[in-house]
């Protein structure tokens, strides 16, 4: 049973964070909202989750403008192939932009999993990054 909950969890995930399973197009704020942009290139991102509602992004996806009303969460997929395995990650993140500042979304993974970061852009220190600390579990949305 373990067995098929372990196969069959990365499948299902890949399912629910892909737009396969039919969520709307994601087309940005209202007009006149505060917004926030977002980096995803790095990602992969598949879907966004706003005001409780899963969208799906555009394969490719580099820049996002979220809505700075609320907490937004955002899911991608990873596929690393090897010689004779393959691993998969669907890893999410929420967090609550702040009118006009500008974000960076990075993957990690560190052999037993991967996780999502968001990182503020910031003219704070010498990289120019900071996390961002209002960054939360991508499981809000449900």
């Amino acid at each position: 049973m373990i067995a098929l909950v372990r196969m069959g969890l990365p499948a299902l995930a890949t399912l629910a964070l892909t737009a396969c399973v039919g969520f709307p197009p994601y087309k940005g704020p209202a007009h006149g909202a505060p917004t926030a942009v977002v980096d995803v290139h790095r990602i992969n991102a598949t879907s966004i989750c706003t005001d409780g509602k899963f969208y799906s992004l555009p394969a490719n996806t580099g820049m996002v403008l979220l809505p700075a009303t609320g907490r937004v969460g955002i899911y991608s997929f990873m596929s690393i192939a090897d010689y004779n395995v393959t691993y998969t990650c669907a890893p999410g993140l929420s967090f609550k932009p702040e009118p006009g500042q500008e974000y960076l979304m990075n993957v990690e993974n560190d052999g037993k999993g991967c996780k999502l970061e968001v990182y503020r852009k910031s003219d704070a220190n010498r990289i120019g990054l900071e996390l961002e600390p209002s960054a939360g579990a991508g499981a809000y949305c449900r």
